[in-house]
This record gives C-alpha cells, structure tokens and sequence, in this order.
C-alpha cells in the first residue's frame, strides 16, 4: 500500500508539471476554515514510517494554529496567498496556493541534486540552493533525505519555472538572505558542516574552515540571463564560529541579521545585526541568552522570530528550542510557540507573510528518543498572528 501512495504522489506531480499548474481541489481564502488536512496532496501512511501525521492531532492544537499540509519543509512566502517549500531537508521545489488549496511541482521537469532553499526574488524569478552533482533526490518526503546538504550552490529559476535552473557559479551554505526592497543578496561561503560525529574533525573543521558573510547583487543581462555582481566580504569568520544570514532589516536594507554556531558561540547559536553604514555587527541580545537563531523578519521591521533556548551552553547546546519574538524596540523577548508533548511536536523555521497578517512554520514530531536532523519537519502550519496579537497567548 506504502509503494502503491508513492507512485500515487509521483504521478500527480509529474500531472502538475504537465499542467503547469494545480494538484487538486478549490478550497478556501485565508481567514476561512480551511480544508487542507483532508485535501488528497496530503499523505496517509505516516504510521508505516515512525512518523506522527500532523493532521491527526490539529484538534488539540491552539485555535491560532492551521495545518496545512502534513510533510514538506521550510516554507517561504511568494505573495500573501502563496508560498514555496521542499519535499525534505534536500529535495524538491513545490508552490502552494492558500486561497485555492492546490500543490504545484516546480522542479520536476528537469534532472537535479536536490534542493536545500527556495527563496523567492522580488522580480517572481526564484533563488535556489543546492548541490551542483549528485543523485536525484527521492520523491519520498517523510523519509529524511539530506546527501548534499553543505554542498550548495546558488541558481535561478525564472518565473513561470517551466525551463532550467541557471547556475550563478557562487557557493553557499545552508541559508541566504534575499532582499524585499531591493537585488541584494546575502550568503555564507562555508564548505564544511558545522556538525559531526567525530568530534576531531568538527573541531578543525571550526579551527580552519572557512565562512565569510558575503552581499552581492543580482543582476540581468538583455538576454535576461541573470548574474551576482558586485560581490564583496562583510563579516570575515572570526573564531570558533560559522556563520548564516537570515534576513536584511530595514527599508533601504540597512542592517543584515545573522547567526553565528558553534563552540565559539554562547549557548552554541548567537544571533547578530550587522550594519553597513558602520560596517559592524551588534549581539542581540547583548547579554547571556543561551541559544538563539534569527527566523523571519516582520514586513514593518520591528520584530523578528528567534529559535532560542535560554538553558543551553556552549557544552550542552539546545534541548528544547522554542519559538519567540524579538521587539527590537524594547529590547526584549516574547514567547511565541513552546511546545512540550509527547510525541514531540514543535513548530520552528517562521516566516511572516507580506502583508504581516499571516506567519508560515515548519512543523516537526519526531516519535521516539531520536530527534530528526535539524531544519527537518514533517508539515507546514499556518498561524493567524493577527489573531494571536489581539490575545497574545504562548502557542501550547
């Protein structure tokens, strides 16, 4: 039965590909009571696989808190009605359309490695990142998948996404930041993973890796090829650390937020603001935190998403990373999401829509005492946070 879904969820992403266009039914507009969980792009074989379907415990979920489908990951808004998301932790590109409840392929018209970020440009065009060479990723998402994960480079796939990637030629790791306002781009340039089994390894890894922040331009040719120009160092690696962008801050793009992870790190995660009028960066918060890691930016700017645990160290790392929100104004935390079940459910990886209405996260529940690979989740949820602002309840 497991084998004959597979095939199913295969078939109608090649029918998506096909048509260009939707897997499925016409549902619902944001704010109505949407019908995603039973929708048929959603799977129904978790069990078979140690996995907790999301959709099976949305009830005893906050009011706030709409599962929208029940694996995938990393979702990033396009417009107030839509966003992009993977099949798994490397894998494939897929659109979801809210208003209309329909699930689109993008990238299964053409041979890849696999893809670890899809982030939209603001021209509609799409920046990818992933592996140059590799094996096809497998369509299977809730069997991890991660060969290629540190090995990314950076394309472009031009709206209406019906042709080839096009390769920029630029190397980066894990997570890029893209501009709302503007071309720019950020990215990190580490070539090693900031974690290991063999601890030696990840020591010199963190001694004599490389990871510079770096910011560039994303530029078209007559032709409408694109390109990165203007590329330049902002934060050279200093210590024990490796770092990831986030987000640019700001109406003009100001300030960029950062992560920097690893023994050199306090609590193993810092989250930092880089300016470049001043050409410095700033912790946020100055003071012991433990671990933290920037997530979305607020469309006005004046709060971002930070994973935190406040009990971790540099020895012990994370247990339980919450979700919260920093006010940049006030200088202070405010507890967001924070779950502590049995079966492990959490919600992470948030991103505000547009128009500051809406806020998308991955949703993890790994079963058992073994975690799942950070950055894995098994579905997305959609948080009314206008309806959490009015009563500003901790998500539980």
């Amino acid at each position: 039965m497991r084998k004959a879904l597979i095939l199913k969820l295969k078939s109608r992403a090649m029918a998506a590909v096909a048509a260009t266009g939707a897997l499925l039914v016409a549902v619902a507009m944001p704010g109505a009571a949407l019908a995603a969980c039973g929708d048929d792009y959603n799977l129904d074989y978790h069990a078979s696989l140690g996995k907790l379907d999301i959709c099976t415990i949305e009830h005893e979920l906050p009011e706030a808190v709409n599962i929208l489908t029940n694996w995938g990951a990393r979702p990033v808004w396009v417009d107030n009605t839509s966003f992009v998301f993977l099949n798994n932790m490397v894998g494939d590109v897929y659109m979801m359309d809210i208003g209309s409840n329909t699930v689109r392929l993008l990238t299964g018209h053409f041979a890849h490695a696999g893809f670890t970020r899809a982030q939209p440009l603001p021209n509609g065009d799409l920046l990818l990142v992933g592996p140059s060479s590799g094996p096809q990723p497998p369509m299977e998402p809730l069997e991890l998948y991660e060969r290629g994960r540190f090995e990314g480079d950076m394309f472009v796939l031009k709206k209406p996404f019906n042709g080839q990637p096009v390769p920029l030629g630029v190397h980066a790791w894990e997570g890029v930041a893209v501009s709302r306002k503007s071309n720019r781009i950020a990215w990190s340039d580490t070539d090693k993973p900031f974690f290991g089994s063999n601890l030696i390894e990840t020591g010199l890894n963190y001694l004599l890796g490389r990871s510079n922040l770096w910011v560039g331009e994303l530029v078209y040719d007559r032709s409408g090829k694109p390109s990165l120009v203007n590329r330049r160092i902002v934060k050279r690696k200093f210590g024990l650390v490796f770092y990831e962008p986030q987000d640019f801050r700001g109406h003009w793009d100001q300030e960029l937020l950062y992560s920097a992870y690893g023994p050199g790190a306090e609590g193993s995660s810092d989250t930092y603001v880089y300016n470049f009028f001043w050409n410095w960066s700033w912790k946020k918060p100055w003071y012991s935190w433990g671990y933290n890691e920037w997530e979305g930016v607020s469309p006005d700017f004046k709060r971002a998403f930070i994973e935190r645990d406040p009990e971790a160290t540099e020895f012990s790392g994370p247990g339980h990373i919450d979700a919260w929100l920093w006010d940049f104004a006030s200088g202070k935390p405010i507890p967001f999401a924070q779950f502590r079940r049995a079966d492990n459910f959490s919600l992470g990886n948030a991103v505000f829509s547009p128009d500051g209405r809406y806020v998308l996260m991955s949703a993890d529940a790994s079963l058992g005492d073994a975690p799942d690979a950070p950055g894995y989740s098994v579905g997305i949820a959609l948080i009314d946070y206008k309806g959490w602002l009015a009563n500003p309840q901790v998500l539980r």
